[in-house]
């Protein structure tokens, strides 16, 4: 019998159409600017939105039960508090299973308490919280009821900045000890990367691709996957030949470089993070560096080339100023479907063939 979520062609009609899984003990980061289906997809889950498809947990069909029924729980960007009650009485709403003891219910404030790192407002009146306080009062009733479909919409959108890691730790670590399928809605794909274990890109109502961060990152499916994941080095190219290994030589511009993926002769695109430029002496590309930044951890590029701009990070070590004149090696990139219409200036001719 499987195991997780499952959702299987599940569709609001002009909002969201698709099929997906979520394991139990892992998170899907689903990530999409606004208007993507994101706030759709976890809401049809929950059943609070009328959809079509199937919706099952660990092998069985929950399609069919009214929202209370449904093993989920939903803490949404706006956060749901009662404002007459305390932060603890908050907390412990929901919680009133008869067969439940005293001590465990107590002990379930006490721990979802702490996880949000507001025991110290326990006996505050939550009509005096502020909106970072509201949401982790919402998220911590909702983990003491301990739902085995955890779904979070923007969970952490208006905490603040400095406590938000550590309550990431603590949505997956929750995850993790109760074997829950957690969906992670969020618009920031840093965001998605230090929580998934699997990332959902969404648009318009489709998912573009789903797969590991590290999958994703280095093999974007599409032009428009790459740069919601912030790679802006993307480039017409010329597949040239394949070696039938998943690995293609491609020109682009002038210069020949190597790349993964899948794709015959022709025109295409290729991406390449920017950390996977090397600035080398005996570079092939030749370069002058624009702008120069350094952000903390890494210096960052602008490097005007003969194919356009590159962005290139490199560590530290590497600080060079603007003006300076540099050699660029590709280390590693992909090839990505040619879907969008190419740049005026892109060769659709082939490079090796004949000459007019």
């Amino acid at each position: 019998m499987p195991t997780g979520l499952s959702i299987s062609d599940l569709r609001v009609p002009g909002r969201f159409a698709g099929s997906l899984h979520v394991s139990a003990g892992q998170v899907l980061a689903v990530v999409g600017a606004s208007g993507s289906g994101k706030t759709t997809l976890v809401e049809a889950i929950a059943g609070l939105i009328p959809a079509r498809g199937s919706i099952s947990w660990n092998g069985h069909d929950i399609s069919h039960l009214p929202p209370q029924e449904r093993p989920t729980g939903l803490v949404s960007q706006t956060p749901v508090v009662f404002p007459a009650m305390t932060v603890a009485a908050n907390v412990g709403f929901g919680l009133d299973d008869a067969d439940m003891a005293d001590h465990v219910r107590t002990a379930r404030i006490d721990i979802a308490l702490a996880d949000m790192r507001i025991t110290g407002l326990a006996a505050r009146s939550a009509n005096t919280l502020s909106g970072g306080q509201a949401q982790r009062t919402a998220l911590a009733r909702t983990l003491a009821r301990r739902p085995q479909i955890l779904l979070l919409d923007e969970p952490l959108a208006h905490v603040d900045s400095h406590l938000r890691p550590d309550l990431q730790e603590v949505l997956v670590g929750y995850t993790r000890e109760h074997a829950a399928a957690t969906i992670y809605v969020t618009h920031d794909v840093d965001e998605a990367f230090h929580v998934g274990d699997k990332i959902a890109i969404l648009y318009r109502g489709r998912l573009l691709q789903v797969a590991t961060p590290a999958q994703l990152y280095r093999q974007p499916s599409s032009r428009h996957v790459a740069h919601m994941l912030g790679i802006t080095n993307i480039f017409s190219c010329y597949v040239r030949d394949s070696d039938g290994s998943g690995r293609v030589s491609v020109l682009v511009g002038e210069h020949n470089i190597h790349a993964r993926g899948s794709a015959q002769r022709g025109q295409a695109l290729v991406s390449f993070a920017p950390e996977a430029v090397r600035i080398s002496p005996r570079g092939q590309i030749p370069g002058h560096v624009l702008h120069a930044r350094f952000v903390r951890s890494h210096m960052w590029y602008n490097v005007e080339t003969d194919v356009g701009t590159v962005h290139v990070q490199t560590d530290t070590s590497c600080e060079l100023p603007a003006g300076s004149e540099v050699r660029l090696d590709i280390t590693d990139a992909w090839i990505i479907p040619d879907d969008v219409v190419a740049p005026a200036n892109s060769r659709r001719d082939d490079p090796d063939g004949p000459r007019g």
